[in-house]
Parts: structure tokens; sequence; C-alpha cells
């Protein structure tokens, strides 16, 4: 795809001419010279980031196998692969399943956490999870938590116990009730027009279909409803769905993409 030179690279005409086609498909309309080499130019530092990213983990690897129960990380501007909270506060270390702040480092050596989750996201649910793609949170969340209808796990911060370092919820602990993650990927958009400019705009994977038929496997959706400020939900909406004395989430709006 590029001929890299040191920090310089070329991309072929014949290149350029397939990412102009593709992305005049994608998008409907003619794109200009300009737009499509910027285009091909930020394709080529993502792709030299990845290179660079592969390239240092061959390199953390490798002083693994002198160091086989892991080895203090001492380079800067890395984050946890596991919390993606950073671990600058308290240090980090590397081990057999990758890059790990402490907090999360104890909480696989305690048997908390499975150190197999550590870069696999799809896994588990955080709460910042489950308030984008349901709009549970608050007390909710806390209520759902309390009469286990949801199944946390939670790393507390290195050196205190008692305070909350990060709290997920695995698929697998709730087995059933969360769908896997990926089949909340919806990449439909709409177009929106601005102060007379069009702009394209992501929908949420319920914008884009029935998401009580959708997921109607999974025990998540007992415990939600549609609300919307425009159209309020409807008696049948409105009925309880879950059981008695548990707080619904104000979930999905009523608006779904045709």
């Amino acid at each position: 795809m590029f001929d890299f030179k040191g920090n310089e690279f070329t991309i072929p005409a014949a290149r350029l001419k397939e990412i102009k086609l593709s992305l005049e498909k994608e998008h409907g309309r003619d794109f200009t010279d300009k737009e499509v080499s910027d285009v091909a130019e930020l394709i080529y530092k993502l792709a030299r980031l990845a290179l660079d990213q592969v390239m240092d983990e061959e390199d953390w690897k490798q002083k693994l196998e002198g160091n086989p129960k892991g080895y203090v990380f001492e380079p800067k501007g890395y984050s946890c692969r596991l919390c993606n909270l950073g671990g600058s506060d308290v240090g980090m270390l590397y081990d057999k399943y990758g890059l790990k702040c402490m907090h999360c480092q104890k909480a696989v050596e305690s048997g908390l956490i499975p150190g197999e989750l550590t870069g696999d996201h799809e896994s588990f649910y955080t709460d910042y999870d489950l308030k984008s793609l349901f709009n549970v949170q608050g007390k909710a969340l806390t209520q759902w938590i309390h009469k286990g209808i949801i199944k946390p796990r939670i790393i507390s911060r290195f050196g205190d116990p008692s305070a909350k370092h990060l709290r997920i919820f695995l698929i697998a602990d709730n087995y059933g009730f969360l769908p896997q993650k990926e089949m909340l990927r919806f990449s439909d958009t709409v177009e929106q027009e601005v102060d007379g400019q069009v702009y394209e705009r992501h929908l949420k994977w319920y914008q884009c279909c029935d998401p009580f038929e959708y997921l109607k496997d999974y025990k998540i959706m007992n415990y939600l409803r549609r609300t919307d400020s425009e159209n309020p939900p409807t008696e049948q909406d409105a009925k309880p769905k879950a059981k008695t004395g548990v707080l619904q989430s104000k979930c999905f709006s009523r608006k779904f993409c045709e």
C-alpha cells in the first residue's frame, strides 16, 4: 500500500484511485484530489502508529523471556490494557497477559479478574458502557446491583482496598442478561442540516431497530423502557416490565430509523 522511506512515504497513483473510488461509493458524492490525499495521509499515519506499536510489543515480549513473572514497566505515555485509565500514579507492570496498572495487576494476582481479560474489552461492560449503550446509570444501576439483577466485579485501588478503581460486569457472570457487545455495533448514519451545512450523524444501535425485538432473548430488556421527551411513552410502554420494586432505566428513544 505504502512505500515507506524513513519518515517519508509515497502512495502509488493506482492506490489513490482505489481510495477515491471507495470514498465516492461509500458517501455517494465526488471527492477532490485534496480530500483523497488527506484521507490517504491519515491512513498512513494510523498505519505508522500501528507498525510502531507492533515493534514496541515485540521488544516488550523479548524482555519478558528473561522476566517470566513480569517486570516493572518504565516507559511513559502508555495506558493499562485492562482499565484504559493509565497507571502512572501507581506504576505499571508487563507480564504474559500484557500491560497493566498496579490496580488491575493486583486484581489479576488475587484471582478477582482473569488475566485473559487484558486487552479484551469485548468480554465485559464498564459503567460507561452501560450508560452509553443502554442509558443505565445512577440509582437504577445501584438498585440492580443490590438486588442481584446484575453482577459486578470491583477492582480496588492499589494500596487502598476500601476505594474503588473500576467496576466491570463480565458477560460470563451475567450470561443471558447482557448481550455480546458486537451485537450493539451499527454503522448507520443520517444526514442532518445545520445552518445550511449537511453533516452525517451516527445513530445509536437502538435507533436502527426495535430494541425490544432485537434483544428479546436478553433479560436486560425486562428492566428497560422507551422514553422520549417529545413523544412520551405509550400506555403499553409505561407498564412495568420489571419485578416489583426494581427501578427501570429510562433508556430508549422511540424514534427509530425506518
